[in-house]
């Protein structure tokens, strides 16, 4: 996702496992730096909801962020 043609794309991978309050930390850090052509992709091993549903606001208004369940990707 190429949001300037101008400027290379850097893209952040952040893992998640059970922990919603720490990655929305990461989040919120990447989302606050002043480099804007950045993705960001989140793969969640997590065995509940709860990262999900902290990232569903963020899912709606970023499109530059891509979330991945390893259980439903598996």
């Amino acid at each position: 996702m190429n949001l300037d043609n101008n400027i290379p794309l850097v893209s952040v991978l952040i893992p998640s496992y059970n922990r919603p309050h720490f990655l929305k930390i990461a989040l919120e850090s990447v989302l606050h730096q002043s480099y804007r052509n950045i993705e960001t992709i989140i793969c969640d091993d997590s065995t509940n909801y709860e990262v999900r549903n902290m990232l569903q606001p963020y899912l709606e208004r970023y499109v530059q962020i891509s979330y991945f369940n390893s259980v439903e990707t598996v």
